[in-house]
């Protein structure tokens, strides 16, 4: 009877778990036509490297605002102009639109701020959200957000300001043109997949001397960029996880193990420094695991699942794994759009939650039991990155529940731990 009233209640909470959602379309709104590149800042002598104009991406955001002030953000929620109250004197349309990148140092798209040339008579304030790893790549000295002057040369405008915290650089200008969120010093790539056995190769690169992150670049400077090149103020590489390291200098490549390491993702170091001190390390982050879904039940073998897929729309995010009659689904709560998936879920009574299918019978979940009661396992779904619409990261379940659905029911505990490098299915419509 104990096993019976157990398997009630775990049916029950199953079906809470399985519960499915609704995935909304974002609207959208016309793309406005290419600009003209009247920059309206003079510039002095320079040496930059000149670059070829962006070409419009995706859709522009429109807003009409006057004198009251208010702020606009771009269609992927990254780049966001507030304009204060008293910087215009009438209405104006304001649009901001996505735009290829062509700053050798850029990171991501670059924006395009319209009427082009439009000025103020209060400094607007630009913002950028960056990446937890666009972060670990290079370091907050050497973030920074550049213009395109009428010579196609990116202009680094002084004063920046960053937010480590909410992960946001900040400058403040008095016109429009087309924006881009840059890094002075930065390893390339700051994020990559590979099957075991694979490899991957890291560079660093720079823009002029050390000098130009341990100086001060006040607010009110600007300074021509040139085009990236190698550093020479490299004091070496460290891999922390499994795999190692060929080749030295400013360009290396990371060989990784034959099979699944024990902790992943694989992080390569790059220690710089200054005359006598080090003064920062950045980050490649590296997944070493094969596309899909990989878990481990109680610290046995590696089960794969490469038919596997992600739905990142809607509040109920999934990830679901197949292979043959074995089956993985986890879900977790959290905005609506893809970009709200990422972030460490704890496991709950709901969701997030996780149940493997090992074979028809038995079921491994997030929820045990111990004397009629339900407990929630420790451990959670850490959903760390996205790139090219896949989604990475790992999970945990401390204790697992098993059920064996015989006659009669069997109920234990267990553990489960795994990684995931999966397509999302719904990300672009």
């Amino acid at each position: 009877m104990k096993r019976i009233v157990c398997l009630l209640v775990w049916i029950t909470l199953y079906g809470l778990f399985m519960t499915a959602c609704k995935h909304d379309l974002d609207p959208t709104t016309p793309v406005p036509e290419k600009p003209g590149t009247n920059n309206p800042k003079p510039s002095d002598p320079e040496t930059g490297a000149v670059q070829p104009v962006g070409v419009p991406q995706g859709t522009a955001v429109m807003q009409t605002i006057g004198p009251a002030g208010g702020a606009i953000t771009s269609e992927d929620d990254r780049f966001t102009v507030t304009i204060p109250a008293g910087a215009l004197t009438k209405d104006v349309a304001i649009s901001v639109q996505r735009i290829t990148n062509t700053n050798g140092a850029g990171i991501g798209d670059g924006y395009r701020m319209l009427p082009d040339g439009q000025q103020f008579a209060k400094p607007v304030t630009m913002t950028v959200n960056y990446t937890a790893e666009e972060g670990l790549r290079s370091l907050p000295k050497a973030f920074g957000i550049a213009y395109q002057n009428a010579k196609g040369v990116w202009m680094a405008v002084g004063g920046t300001q960053v937010d480590t915290t909410n992960r946001r650089v900040s400058i403040d200008v008095n016109h429009f043109t087309d924006f881009t969120f840059f890094e002075y010093v930065y390893l390339e790539p700051e994020l990559s997949a590979i099957d075991p056995g694979q490899s991957v190769d890291i560079k660093l690169f720079g823009l002029s001397s050390i000098n130009w992150l341990l100086e001060d670049f006040p607010k009110g400077a600007e300074r021509p960029l040139p085009k990236p090149t190698p550093i020479d103020y490299l004091d070496g590489w460290e891999v922390q996880g499994e795999g190692h390291l060929v080749g030295a200098g400013t360009a290396v490549t990371y060989q990784s193990p034959g099979q699944l390491p024990n902790t992943n993702p694989v992080r390569v170091v790059a220690k710089l420094k200054s005359p006598g001190k080090e003064v920062a390390q950045l980050i490649s982050t590296v997944y070493v695991l094969k596309e899909g879904i990989s878990l481990q039940p109680d610290g046995g073998d590696w089960v794969h699942f490469p038919k596997a897929g992600a739905h990142l729309r809607g509040n109920i995010k999934g990830l679901d794994g197949e292979n043959g009659q074995q089956t993985v689904n986890i879900k977790w709560e959290a905005g609506s759009q893809p970009r709200n998936s990422l972030g460490i879920f704890p496991w709950g009574k709901g969701v997030p939650g996780i149940i493997y299918r090992p074979n028809p019978i038995t079921e491994y979940t997030h929820l045990y039991i111990v004397d009629k009661k339900i407990y929630v396992s420790p451990g959670s779904l850490n959903a760390n990155s996205m790139l090219y619409g896949v989604i990475f990261g790992t999970f945990d379940v401390k204790l697992a529940g098993v059920i064996a659905t015989t006659i009669p029911p069997v109920v234990s505990t267990s553990s489960m731990r795994g990684v995931f490098r999966v397509k999302c299915m719904d990300c672009v419509r």
